[in-house]
This record gives C-alpha cells, structure tokens and sequence, in this order.
C-alpha cells in the first residue's frame, strides 16, 4: 500500500444519475476507484475549461480516464485506457496561477465509448458497468484473504493512519474491498488500469492479492 494512502467512503453512483455523455477529465499517473476520494492538480487548458464548466453541467459528475503515456499533452480517444470511473466533484480550488486542486470521490466504473466534444474540453459517450453482486464461499475465502494480507502491510508501515485497519474491516463487499486495496497499492498506473478493467470481481480480487503479496515481501526485505 502507498504512503499516501487513499480514504474510501461507500460508493454512491446508483444513487447520483448522471446521463451517458460526460466531461472526460484525463489524469496522469493515477487512476481513480469507485469509493476513492482523491486529490488531483489540473493545469492543462482543457482541463481547466471544464473545472471552470463544472457548475453549469446538469450533474457535477465528470468521467476520469487515466492516460498511457502521461508526456501526452493533449490526449485523444486513443491516449485513454478504456474503462475509468465516474467522480463528483467534492471541492475545487483555484490557485493564483489559474490552476486547480480537486477533491474527486469516485462512483462507479464506465466504459469510454466515444468522444462527441473535443472543444472546450472533452466530452464522451459512456457506459456506466454495474457491479456485480459476488456473494460465495469462494468470494468470502478470497477477501478474507485480503484482509488479512492487508493488514500485515499496515502493521509494517506506521507512517499509515491507524484507522487503516478498521476501515478495510468496514467494507463488507468483496468487490469494494479489492477497490479499496488497489487504490491503495503502490504499483505502476497500467497495473491500476488492469484493476479497473477487471469486471469479475473473483479475477479482481486474485490480481489484487497478487501485487499486495509482492509488496508485502518487498516490505519485510528492508
């Protein structure tokens, strides 16, 4: 897990509607999970169109797609990975430079299907993937699993608040928690993309556990 660890609240996209076009925010270097509640720095043009939009949209809920390359300054359709995550917008600050700092909360997974507006920022056509409901003895033994490698994680890594424990214990669904993890994990942007791509939560949950083993044998090597 990384030091700046991400808080998670219950995702709440099923209850915030939202149509299928939304605003596309790209980001660099991160990638946003349904439940994360997550700062992010937007400076580039576009981006600042549509932070500057944000009150006039039907819904303050934007489309956050991480890019490949991030040296890409002005990504297109095909500088995106395909699935992202609906946000609402929870504060926006402007700086005296004209830049931004959001506070995003991540709702729910969508599908990036095609881009409608390329001006004053972009705009795309979405599908929003419903979580699958994973209630099975398999499902339960693989998030107990998590938990527990989760756990050991935090009690080798102190500068991590202490209520890092009993959150990972508040999150009953398998799912949401293999989300809460990986938002977490210390690993490269595209293993994040490969998570959030990921709909079978079981499959989730195994790639989760994965990364979280190699970072925890990481650990007790220092």
């Amino acid at each position: 897990m990384s030091e700046s660890s991400t808080p998670m609240s219950p995702p709440s996209g099923d209850e915030i509607e939202f149509g299928d076009e939304l605003p596309i925010l790209p980001i660099r270097n991160a990638v946003l999970f349904p439940g994360a509640v997550a700062p992010f720095d937007v400076g580039r043009e576009k981006s600042v169109a549509l932070v500057e939009d944000v009150d006039n949209l039907d819904a303050p809920v934007i489309a956050i797609f991480a890019q490949r390359d991030p040296s890409t300054d002005d990504p297109a359709y095909e500088d995106l990975y395909p699935v992202g995550c609906a946000a609402r917008v929870l504060k926006a600050l402007k700086h005296s430079s004209g830049n931004y700092s959001l506070i995003l909360q991540g709702l729910t997974r969508i599908r990036l299907e095609r881009v409608t507006q390329h001006q004053p920022y972009l705009k795309a056509r979405v599908d929003k993937i419903s979580e699958r409901d994973t209630e099975d003895v398999e499902a339960e033994a693989l998030a107990l699993s998590l938990r527990d490698i989760a756990k050991q994680l935090i009690q080798l890594m102190p500068e991590l608040p202490r209520e890092a424990g009993s959150l990972i214990d508040s999150i009953q669904a398998p799912g949401a928690l293999a989300d809460l993890v990986a938002a977490n994990l210390d690993a490269p942007v595209e293993e994040k993309a490969h998570l959030i791509e990921t709909l079978d939560v079981k499959a989730r949950i195994r790639k989760v556990l994965r990364l979280l083993t190699r970072q925890l044998e990481i650990l007790k090597m220092r």
